[in-house]
């Protein structure tokens, strides 16, 4: 007996590409092209059409905060790891380093990460993520506060300042012009880091 069709409903074809393929496609295509990707660029990328792109993600804005979101979240996890050694100033100094390296180990996701500012984001970002990016830091950053507690043995505002500038503002710092040129990392740049950044920690003493 031939089975029946089913006149007037059409059965919807499972999608090719998850959402995670077509970020996997805008990371390299912001490789490829930098800030300034299309979404025709990141379609090209992964051998869809812009439509495909658009039926996952509502606009380009939405498209690059995902990825700028999945980034994020990527880099932190090696954060959470180095938060969970036994010594603490030597966590907070791992934390610093970590910076350089991945960004030169994972260059893809450290330019996916200058897409956008955090507080810029959860401003004016997609409204669908705003309250998601105003939150994205809240747990790297009790990790830190738990750290600088263990180091010192009280968190006070300059100590917190000071792991802020140590773990993430000063190697950034060092780290951008390379991602913004285009240019190799170089490996000393390990040992200019964890210097200045156990030279930073150690200001904390001093409170």
């Amino acid at each position: 007996m031939r089975p029946r069709r089913a006149y007037g409903r059409r059965v919807a074809r499972p999608s090719k590409y998850t959402a995670d393929d077509i970020l996997d496609g805008a990371l390299n295509a912001v490789a490829l092209h930098g800030p300034q990707t299309s979404v025709a660029d990141v379609s090209s990328a992964i051998g869809v059409t812009t439509g495909s792109v658009y039926h996952r993600f509502g606009s380009r804005d939405e498209l690059f905060a995902r990825l700028w979101l999945r980034s994020v979240r990527r880099f932190q996890a090696g954060l959470f790891e180095l938060a969970e050694q036994e010594d603490a100033g030597l966590a907070l100094i791992d934390s610093a380093v970590h910076v350089v390296r991945y960004c030169r180990h994972h260059r893809e996701e450290a330019l996916a990460m200058t897409l956008w500012r955090q507080p810029v984001l959860a401003a004016r970002g997609p409204r669908s993520i705003r309250e998601e990016a105003r939150h994205i830091n809240d747990d790297y950053h009790a990790a830190l506060r738990e750290l600088v507690v263990r180091r010192y043995g009280r968190a006070t505002a300059h100590r917190m300042e000071l792991t802020l500038t140590a773990c993430q503002t000063m190697p950034y710092g060092l780290v951008r012009p390379h991602l913004a040129e285009g240019t190799e990392i170089p490996r000393w740049l390990d040992d200019v880091v964890r210097t200045a950044a156990g030279a930073i920690v150690g200001l904390g003493d001093e409170d």
